[in-house]
Parts: C-alpha cells; sequence; structure tokens
C-alpha cells in the first residue's frame, strides 16, 4: 500500500488494474485490503483511483509480449523500453535522416 499510495501523488490517474495469474479470491482479497489501506491515508484534497479488477489473468504475460512487436515496428519511441534515454533516441533520429 505505501508504494501505491506514493505513485498516486505523483500520478494523477483515474483507475489501477490490478491482475496476475493466482487465485481469483486472492486477488479480491488483496483490492479489498488496498482500497482500505489507500482511503485510510488519502490526502483530504485528492480522492484515491479506483481499483479495477483485470479479465486478462493467465493471459496477461502472454498479451504483453504479443504486443511488444507491434510497438518495436511502429512505435517512434520504441528505444524507451531499451532504457534508451532522450538523447540517444535524438541521435539515432539524425543517424537516419542522414542515412537517407
Amino acid at each position: 500500500a505505501p508504494a501505491l499510495r506514493s505513485a498516486f501523488c505523483v500520478l494523477d490517474v483515474p483507475a489501477v488494474v490490478l491482475d496476475a495469474d493466482v487465485d481469483a479470491g486472492l486477488i479480491d482479497t488483496l483490492m479489498q485490503r488496498l482500497r482500505l489501506a489507500v482511503a485510510a491515508t488519502a490526502p483530504e484534497a485528492r480522492g484515491t483511483p479506483a481499483l479495477v479488477r483485470g479479465t486478462f489473468g493467465p493471459d496477461a504475460g502472454a498479451l504483453g509480449a504479443a504486443t511488444l512487436p507491434m510497438f518495436f515496428n511502429f512505435s517512434p519511441r520504441a528505444g524507451i523500453l531499451m532504457g534508451a534515454g532522450a538523447q540517444t533516441y535524438a541521435q539515432a533520429q539524425e543517424e537516419s535522416h542522414v542515412a537517407l
């Protein structure tokens, strides 16, 4: 709960989706405990995002992996997955324009 609360302080998201390849009862229990913990420590001036149960379940990892080729081939900033910073990205863009 402390890590999730810290993320809420930095990011303004309307919802957080929780999903995993574990028993559905475990996810539901985790969501209930997180809701209580986050609500108890939320600042008064700021609401808490909705916690939503995901629907991918055991297929989540496979679906995420399946989207990577699409991301690498069609994203203008595919280097972000490899840890490339903005400067490295700009250099790669310049080199690709020079090569043309």
